[in-house]
């Protein structure tokens, strides 16, 4: 038995799911057939959208774009900051003496700080996007990882505190030299800050984080002061993520949104030279398209190169549809609004400058 692709109208062998001749997919033409009704020829960028055309995963794990219209980076790392830094807390809680600090060692403090704090925060920021996802195998991985770099960072950090801090310049500035307290929130949000980059692999967001983690520290700090209460430690996370989060929203020079599938609204930003897309939840493969059958494990990556992005397939997998045009060369170079098609999945790739 052989299916008719409705845009090439050359016929495929069952049970293919894609076109074998332009790679259109097939998945619900047998039910269009026995039906009576065609599918439709042609596919404008400029309609598409989740009524317009309902897909088998188009409310799979669907997000609504517009709760992240304020940045979805900065979204996502201030919540994560928020969780990582309430279970720290609690752990904290009951691992220190508030009351006293002076009474405890600084060495102790630093080691409980850094391996508490210095693992939820930037384990719970790392494991965000793929818990999003609900792939929690993936997240479980990124989060650990990025929690063990945390640990590295912020004890190291911390070591380097205690040489010109004291506990309760640390905890409550308001007690000892607020000088002393800012620089130690700062250093200790910068490397909270530097972890999610680190174990992404990527220099961008590394810096980005660092700069971002650095202003949030400072501003736990003053939280600490203006509030005076230990419980304010809860905002660290909060603040780390937030500034994180707004620093790597505002200075990205490209991403790309899902705007039709599964995980709709999710966003990258493409702070790497080479990024992959695929079904796989591999640690090589940057933004996961799950639940979609037309697309390959690892189906194709976004590489930037002298100043501008290209879309580049990777062998033996289906085609793609780029602006509603089947992309056969190995290489497209992209420009911003460009609409990506694989399947039911739909992306959109944005960026704020290009070379001209």
């Amino acid at each position: 038995m052989e299916l008719e692709c409705p845009r090439c109208h050359k016929n495929t062998p069952v049970p293919a799911r894609l076109c074998q001749h332009c790679g259109f997919p097939l998945t619900s033409r047998a039910a269009s057939a026995a039906s009576g009704k065609t599918q439709p020829t042609n596919w404008a960028p400029t309609t598409v959208s989740p009524q317009a055309q309902p897909s088998p995963v188009a409310n799979a794990g669907t997000m609504h774009a517009s709760l992240f219209q304020f940045g979805y980076q900065t979204v996502v790392s201030a919540v994560a900051g928020l969780v990582g830094s309430t279970v720290a807390s609690l752990i904290l809680w009951v691992t220190l003496p508030w009351r006293d600090l002076s009474a405890v060692n600084s060495l102790q403090i630093v080691l409980t700080l850094g391996i508490v704090a210095g693992f939820c925060i930037p384990a719970a920021i790392a494991a965000a996007p793929d818990t999003i996802q609900r792939q929690f195998h993936r997240a479980l991985r990124f989060g650990v990882r990025g929690g063990i770099i945390g640990v590295t960072i912020t004890t190291l950090i911390g070591l380097l505190i205690t040489q010109f801090a004291t506990p309760h310049d640390v905890f409550v500035g308001f007690y000892g030299s607020a000088i002393r307290g800012a620089l130690a929130w700062t250093l200790f949000g910068c490397g909270l800050g530097l972890a999610d980059g680190v174990s992404r692999g990527s220099r961008q967001r590394m810096l980005l984080g660092a700069l971002g983690g650095a202003i949030g520290g400072l501003f736990a700090f003053i939280l600490t002061v203006v509030v005076r209460n230990e419980g304010t430690f809860v905002g660290v996370g909060l603040f780390v993520g937030l500034c994180s989060g707004l620093v790597q929203d505002a200075l990205k020079q490209a991403w790309v949104r899902i705007i039709s599938g599964a995980n709709e609204g999710t966003e990258l930003i493409l702070d790497k030279p080479r990024v992959r897309f695929g079904s796989s939840d591999a640690s090589d493969v940057d933004l996961g398209l799950y639940q979609d059958p037309a697309v390959a494990p690892r189906h194709f990556e976004i590489v930037y190169q002298n100043g501008d992005f290209f879309l580049k397939t990777l062998p033996n997998t289906p085609l793609l549809q780029i602006n509603g045009s089947i992309i056969s060369a190995a290489s497209h170079r992209l420009h911003d609004g460009d609409q990506i098609r694989i399947g039911h999945t739909v992306l959109t790739f944005h960026a704020r400058t290009r070379k001209v």
